[in-house]
């Protein structure tokens, strides 16, 4: 089982866009809309820090008095009514459309690019990329394996860097020297030979081939040489997609080898890279035998949401969620060329403690506050992930995969112990020192708290139910705390929020409803509401399973390695995965039950179940009228069965009349377009009788005769039975 101090509540595709969000207004008030003022009371349950901008190490304070800032609180709380109400997922735009790279050798097959050949990467002179081709690579081993280095007659080559970068730096680049070319048997650990590879041994000879440097990575044994004897002769032509895809690894990401070569490549030589063969065509390129893939999709197209598009002064945007209509949003047009402004209607102030209470400081931490790969895919994209913390079938899904999806929205369950802070060694990269503020006496916590007030204008009833749900876990205010500020990680910023709810009742029972009819089940029930609610919960016991996975360099510690490749005393245990905290904890009837009675509940059953019937009438109402407009076309093509089978379902339709008025005048069109067919082809037969004559006539005034003084043929066309009575007199 993979631990973390954070999980996520899984990601809905479906999105709830509020249908009066294109009509809100500051100056033209709803026919349903309120304003004004809750008071908003916030208890300190565990210490919290929420950084002053002036001395980043000290809690937010002004002239010695502590507040927390307006836009802290707005944040918290805007964040938790998104999930609530269903919202869009805010992601960062910059980075989360870019193409992301990975080269994880715990999936060789899929994550790691294995190099089929190695070449020169280049510009022809028509400026087409092309790759001048040196076959299959060939390694050339340290000298000295302990100090990584490559002795090259008097000259000693050092390859004792983690970089490429820092190689070349020391070494110079497009280094020649002379090699001997042979094929090397491989062997077993039973010194039996299971196979050759290519290597290349330092002669004192005319320089023959390029040394080339890359990365190190750990008991590293050798380097590489591109030589002149495995030059082929034609370059490697049509690349430039797979060009692309290696800039966006290498040149666009912070890649060090790869900003390297950016800058500092000899355009007539080339870029040496190493590249991949899929069916004799070029899939991929790298800097090393073993290199970075581009991954097939970005976590912005993993997202996966059903976002609606709606038009604005002939710009598409995406229609604005729950929360963009309550707090307000800047969004931008599909194109990035305009922005549409909507201000909030909910403005928080500042929450200051209150007068009576004096908290003390917690004391100074200084500490690594962890930031996660978001490239960490056991964690970051949505697992089969089983209770016991494995993934099912021993397969993680990945951005290589089209059913890639993000785990959703992060979330910090809360502590339900005294934070366990582990202080760093002065001069520890990254580490940060702040004061919290909170102190416990033994393991009870002295609390404190701040008061504030959050005011809104013009708000419907179910906007202002979301409001308050969002602060109070839908009138469960007791027994679920938000957390907030810096550090939340390592369990500091729970806090409970009071309001005083009494009068916002029928706002709760409006929200809850909504929720229910647009997401046709139980909102309270869903999946994401329930992994919200349980993160939240005061009584979460899981401590033990929010913790970071170690990673300690110098101690050749990784579990994130390990994770993905457990062994235990050499067994193979399978592939672990992030549980979702309902697998960790069972909240049991504590679980926050439905505001909605028996009956407002049957009648929601009863809205939902019209509100199908409606979508049912609609949907056949619109083939109806497809039919209804062919009225001036073909009646071949009016199938009428339809319309009869409608009258006959919905009689009380209130332009019923018009549509049975439709069908007697297509019955009439189409009994006059009988007719008129009938009588076409009979004047046709007509026609060609009198073409003939003797014998030839007789026999064809017969047969005519015949045919059309049938009563099945002429359906009682006056029209034919006279042609019936001409042919009769033709000589």
């Amino acid at each position: 089982m993979i631990t973390a101090p954070f999980n996520f509540v899984p990601l809905s595709e479906k999105v709830f866009f509020p249908d009066w969000a294109e009509n809100v207004s500051h100056d033209i008030p709803f026919e349903d809309g309120e304003s004004g003022v809750i008071d908003i009371t916030i208890t300190a349950k565990s210490p919290m820090f929420i950084r002053d901008h002036e001395n980043p190490g000290q809690f937010c304070n002004y002239n010695g008095e502590y507040y927390i800032p307006a836009t802290s609180v707005k944040g918290m709380v805007r964040n938790v009514l998104e999930i609530m109400s269903f919202g869009k997922i805010t992601i960062d735009k910059k980075t989360h459309t870019k193409t992301m790279s990975v080269r994880d050798m715990t999936n060789r097959q899929k994550l790691v690019g294995t190099a089929d050949g190695c070449g020169f990467l280049k510009q022809n002179s028509n400026g087409d990329w092309i790759i001048v081709d040196y076959g299959k690579s060939r390694t050339i081993e340290y000298t000295n394996r302990r100090n990584k280095i490559i002795q090259n007659g008097n000259e000693t080559i050092n390859c004792n860097f983690d970089t490429a970068q820092e190689k070349y730096s020391e070494n110079g680049l497009y280094q020649r020297i002379s090699v001997k070319s042979f094929l090397k048997d491989l062997k077993n650990r039973n010194g039996n030979v299971i196979g050759t590879k290519r290597v290349a041994e330092i002669v004192n000879r005319a320089n023959n081939a390029y040394l080339i440097l890359t990365g190190g990575i750990d008991n590293k044994k050798n380097e590489f040489v591109f030589a002149d004897s495995d030059k082929q002769e034609e370059p490697i032509k049509d690349i430039d997609e797979v060009v692309e895809k290696f800039k966006k690894v290498y040149f666009e990401s912070d890649s060090v080898d790869g900003s390297f070569w950016r800058d500092n490549w000899d355009k007539d030589i080339g870029i040496p890279i190493f590249y991949m063969k899929k069916d004799n065509t070029i899939t991929d390129i790298g800097l090393s035998q073993l290199f970075k893939l581009a991954y097939n999709y970005t976590i912005n197209e993993a997202t996966k949401q059903n976002l609606e598009i709606i038009e604005r002064n002939n710009k598409e945007f995406i229609k604005l969620d729950l929360a963009e209509t309550i707090f307000g949003t800047t969004a931008k047009s599909l194109d990035k060329k305009e922005d549409y402004s909507l201000k909030g209607r909910v403005q928080f102030s500042h929450f200051r403690i209150e007068e009576d209470d004096n908290p003390q400081e917690y004391g100074e931490v200084y500490t690594v506050l962890g930031s996660p790969n978001p490239s960490f895919y056991p964690e970051y994209i949505e697992q089969n992930c089983q209770e016991n913390g494995k993934v099912l079938n021993d397969s993680y899904n990945t951005l290589m995969d089209n059913r890639a999806k993000i785990s959703g929205w992060k979330r910090y369950p809360l502590r339900y112990g005294k934070p366990n802070i582990t202080l760093a060694e002065e001069g520890t990269d990254s580490a940060t020192r702040f004061i919290p503020l909170g102190t416990y006496n033994q393991d009870k916590f002295n609390e404190f708290s701040f008061s504030g007030k959050v005011r809104f204008h013009n708000l419907k009833k179910i906007e202002i139910g979301a409001l308050i749900s969002a602060l109070t876990f839908h009138n469960n205010q007791e027994n679920f705390y938000h957390n907030i500020g810096m550090a939340k990680s390592l369990g500091l910023g729970k806090v409970k929020i009071t309001v005083d709810t009494t009068k916002y009742q029928e706002h709760f029972i409006e929200y809850e409803i909504l929720m229910n009819r647009e997401l046709n089940r139980s909102w309270i029930e869903t999946e994401q509401i329930k992994e919200l609610f349980i993160m939240a919960y005061r009584e979460l016991n899981i401590d033990d399973k929010l913790k970071y996975l170690k990673l300690d360099p110098d101690k050749k510690i990784n579990k994130f390695v390990d994770a993905k490749n457990e062994r235990i005393k050499g067994n193979y245990v399978g592939r672990d995965c992030l549980p979702k905290v309902s697998d960790m904890f069972n909240i049991g009837d504590n679980y926050p039950k439905s505001l909605l009675t028996k009956e407002v509940l049957e009648k929601i059953k009863q809205d939902i179940q019209a509100k199908k019937e409606q979508e049912k009438f609609n949907n056949e109402l619109n083939i109806v009228q497809m039919e209804l407009d062919k009225k001036d076309k073909d009646t071949e093509d009016v199938n009428l069965q339809i319309i009869e089978n409608f009258i006959k379902n919905y009689p009380n339709y209130e332009e019923i009349e018009s549509i049975k008025t439709f069908i007697r005048e297509i019955e009439s069109k189409m009994e006059g377009d009988k007719f008129t067919k009938i009588n076409q082809q009979a004047q046709k037969a007509f026609d060609e009788v009198k073409k003939k004559k003797g014998t030839g006539l007789e026999k064809a005034k017969k047969s005519f005769i015949k045919k059309w003084s049938a009563s099945k043929n002429n359906k009682g066309s006056e029209f034919v039975l006279d042609l019936v009575k001409k042919v009769e007199k033709l000589k």
